[in-house]
Protein backbone atom coordinates (compact mmCIF):
# COMPACT_ATOMS: atom_id res chain seq x y z
CA UNK A 1 0.00 0.00 0.00
CA UNK A 2 0.89 3.76 -0.60
CA UNK A 3 0.16 6.50 1.94
CA UNK A 4 -0.68 9.83 -0.39
CA UNK A 5 -0.81 12.67 1.31
CA UNK A 6 -1.73 16.30 -0.03
CA UNK A 7 0.24 18.60 1.65
CA UNK A 8 -0.50 22.85 1.45
CA UNK A 9 2.22 24.46 -0.92
CA UNK A 10 2.54 26.46 2.28
CA UNK A 11 3.78 24.06 4.38
CA UNK A 12 5.78 21.90 1.77
CA UNK A 13 9.04 24.10 2.44
CA UNK A 14 9.14 22.28 6.12
CA UNK A 15 8.84 18.56 5.06
CA UNK A 16 11.52 19.63 2.38
CA UNK A 17 13.74 21.42 5.74
CA UNK A 18 12.89 18.33 7.49
CA UNK A 19 14.04 15.92 5.61
CA UNK A 20 17.15 17.69 4.73
CA UNK A 21 18.05 18.41 8.23
CA UNK A 22 17.41 15.76 9.92
CA UNK A 23 18.78 12.40 9.70
CA UNK A 24 17.68 12.06 6.07
CA UNK A 25 14.00 10.64 7.34
CA UNK A 26 11.23 12.22 8.96
CA UNK A 27 8.40 9.79 10.77
CA UNK A 28 5.09 10.26 9.19
CA UNK A 29 2.12 9.04 12.01
CA UNK A 30 -1.13 8.75 10.54
CA UNK A 31 -4.72 7.25 11.14
CA UNK A 32 -7.32 6.34 8.44
CA UNK A 33 -11.07 7.25 9.10
CA UNK A 34 -12.50 4.15 8.70
CA UNK A 35 -9.89 2.60 11.63
CA UNK A 36 -9.13 6.07 14.25
CA UNK A 37 -8.33 3.93 16.49
CA UNK A 38 -5.49 2.62 14.89
CA UNK A 39 -2.29 5.04 15.03
CA UNK A 40 -0.06 3.70 12.45
CA UNK A 41 3.29 4.48 11.58
CA UNK A 42 5.98 5.27 8.61
CA UNK A 43 8.77 7.04 7.13
CA UNK A 44 9.50 9.59 4.39
CA UNK A 45 12.99 9.16 3.52
CA UNK A 46 13.80 10.61 0.11
CA UNK A 47 13.11 14.12 -1.18
CA UNK A 48 11.79 12.02 -4.58
CA UNK A 49 8.47 11.07 -2.67
CA UNK A 50 7.28 14.38 -3.55
CA UNK A 51 5.99 15.58 -6.22
CA UNK A 52 7.57 18.03 -8.51
CA UNK A 53 4.50 20.47 -9.36
CA UNK A 54 1.49 21.43 -7.27
CA UNK A 55 -1.66 20.61 -8.45
CA UNK A 56 -5.04 22.51 -7.92
CA UNK A 57 -6.34 19.85 -4.80
CA UNK A 58 -9.70 21.03 -2.41
CA UNK A 59 -8.05 23.11 -0.33
CA UNK A 60 -5.39 25.10 -2.74
CA UNK A 61 -2.55 24.23 -4.30
CA UNK A 62 -1.39 20.77 -3.14
CA UNK A 63 1.98 18.69 -3.53
CA UNK A 64 1.34 14.99 -3.37
CA UNK A 65 3.53 12.75 -0.99
CA UNK A 66 4.03 9.37 -1.62
CA UNK A 67 5.19 6.98 0.67
CA UNK A 68 5.17 3.63 0.82
CA UNK A 69 3.71 1.46 3.92
CA UNK A 70 5.32 -1.83 4.86
CA UNK A 71 2.36 -4.86 5.40
CA UNK A 72 3.35 -5.02 8.78
CA UNK A 73 2.36 -1.91 9.55
CA UNK A 74 -1.35 -2.35 8.52
CA UNK A 75 -1.14 -5.73 9.98
CA UNK A 76 -5.17 -6.07 11.93
CA UNK A 77 -6.47 -3.63 9.03
CA UNK A 78 -5.62 -4.93 6.23
CA UNK A 79 -8.29 -6.69 5.22
CA UNK A 80 -10.97 -3.88 5.42
CA UNK A 81 -8.76 -1.29 3.33
CA UNK A 82 -9.88 0.06 -0.50
CA UNK A 83 -8.78 2.71 -2.49
CA UNK A 84 -9.62 5.80 -1.41
CA UNK A 85 -9.53 5.28 2.20
CA UNK A 86 -8.95 9.28 3.58
CA UNK A 87 -7.19 9.91 6.69
CA UNK A 88 -5.14 12.55 8.51
CA UNK A 89 -1.95 12.24 8.88
CA UNK A 90 1.70 14.30 10.57
CA UNK A 91 5.26 14.84 9.09
CA UNK A 92 7.39 15.47 11.60
CA UNK A 93 9.75 18.21 10.35
CA UNK A 94 12.30 20.86 12.11
CA UNK A 95 11.78 22.43 15.30
CA UNK A 96 9.94 25.53 15.17
CA UNK A 97 8.81 28.11 18.20
CA UNK A 98 5.63 27.15 19.54
CA UNK A 99 4.25 30.78 18.95
CA UNK A 100 4.52 30.62 15.21
CA UNK A 101 2.94 27.03 15.13
CA UNK A 102 0.41 28.26 16.66
CA UNK A 103 0.32 31.87 14.49
CA UNK A 104 2.01 30.97 11.65
CA UNK A 105 -1.50 31.41 9.58
CA UNK A 106 -1.96 34.82 10.44
CA UNK A 107 1.73 35.38 9.96
CA UNK A 108 1.39 33.93 6.09
CA UNK A 109 -1.29 36.78 6.08
CA UNK A 110 0.72 39.34 6.65
CA UNK A 111 3.40 38.46 4.97
CA UNK A 112 1.60 37.75 1.54
CA UNK A 113 -0.75 40.89 1.74
CA UNK A 114 1.46 43.69 2.86
CA UNK A 115 4.61 42.82 1.45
Amino acid sequence: WDLVLEVPQEEIGWVQRGLAEGSGASAVGFFLAAYPEHKLQTTLTSPDQISQQARLGDQGHVFEVRIPVAPPVLAGISEGLGDGSEGRAKVATVARPLGYVLLRKVIRFFRVTLF
